[in-house]
């Protein structure tokens, strides 16, 4: 958890972390999906991918900003958010509520990713195709 004295290096390292995550997480993942397309639908595919990254990360903020109103007001009380040092409380608690809910969605999702089971290869073995 970050503190108002924490060192500048702690919060660099973070997001250097995160960036390299999906650097390398995001190319494979959006190959993996367009790849296990029928050929005659991957170009729709290839479009569409951006369009559900952006949509993803707009509906990720809105979860987030939702939980860190909600747990500013809960915790100050003020309906509205600002930066008075006075309510420093509020503004480091939304932040750590904030993360926790990040944490129990990758949770779920690693979750989801294992008991998924084998994937499967027909999409991409030559002559066999996937019944629509």
């Amino acid at each position: 958890m970050l503190r108002t004295d924490s060192h500048w290096l702690l919060p660099t390292l973070v997001i250097v972390v995160g960036a390299i995550t999906n650097g390398i997480f995001n190319p494979a993942n959006s190959t993996a999906m367009i790849s296990m397309m029928p050929k005659e639908h991957r170009g729709f595919a290839s479009a569409m991918n951006p369009r559900d990254v952006r949509l993803r990360q707009r509906l990720g903020r809105g979860i987030g900003w939702a939980v860190h109103v909600a747990c500013f007001e809960y915790h100050t009380g003020i309906k509205t958010m600002s930066l008075d040092g006075g309510k420093s409380r509020g503004l480091r608690r939304r932040a750590e509520y904030h993360f926790m809910v990040a944490i129990v969605f990758c949770v779920v999702g690693i979750l989801t990713s294992a008991l998924r089971g084998a994937e499967s290869s027909i999409g991409s073995v030559p002559g066999k195709t996937i019944a629509s």
